[in-house]
């Protein structure tokens, strides 16, 4: 899926049954898991080709950024990084849902605080600051909380840190801060330390 979405990113959007046969391998399992892209609905049929489906382009460029982000350099500016990494896709929708997948393939990697925390806020930064408290893209945002909870003092530190506030965001933190905290014991004590270090 990573090596047909850097194709994509290289200006390929259809690709033969053979080439992807050389990503995927032409073992039993390979043939299967082939199949299973193209009746799942990855992968159709232009013509005699196959391209990605749209509805799982967004999954497949997320993933991707999620393992470029994961082997870059200790000293790498993220954010620019991702930035520049979106940029044919900047004000689309199609962005937040590419940056929506890197935190997952982030998360799921066990990537560093830090590179989360930056995919955290490029994903904060292509919402609309008025969606609706509750709203479902709220849930999302830290639904990773147990699992990565450094990443999200740093970005609780950016939001209350920089010169430009950002008071959507920090209203979804704190809700998302008050739930977890009533519902995940790591949570809980987690974020004891960062308390009495903000107060």
């Amino acid at each position: 899926f990573r090596s047909i979405a850097e194709k994509y990113r290289d200006g390929v959007q259809q690709l033969a049954k053979s080439q992807i046969e050389e990503y995927i391998g032409f073992d039993a399992d390979s043939r299967d898991a082939f199949r299973d892209l193209t009746t799942g609905g990855v992968l159709e049929r232009d013509g005699a080709r196959w391209a990605v489906s749209e509805a799982r382009l967004p999954m497949a460029l997320g993933l991707l950024l999620g393992d470029e982000l994961s082997t870059a350099p200790a000293d790498a500016n993220l954010k620019e990084k991702i930035a520049k990494w979106l940029e044919p896709h900047t004000g689309s929708d199609m962005e937040a849902l590419i940056i929506e997948y890197a935190v997952l393939a982030s998360v799921a990697q066990r990537a560093t605080p830090t590179i989360i925390a930056n995919v955290l806020q490029a994903w904060i930064d292509t919402q609309n600051p008025r969606s609706p408290a509750g709203s479902p893209i709220e849930r999302r945002l830290t639904a990773y909380m147990p699992q990565c909870l450094d990443a999200y003092v740093e970005v609780a530190r950016s939001v209350w840190g920089s010169a430009k506030d950002h008071p959507w965001a920090q209203e979804v933190l704190i809700r998302g801060f008050s739930f977890w905290v009533q519902n995940s014991q790591p949570v809980v004590q987690g974020i004891m330390p960062v308390l009495e270090e903000w107060l």
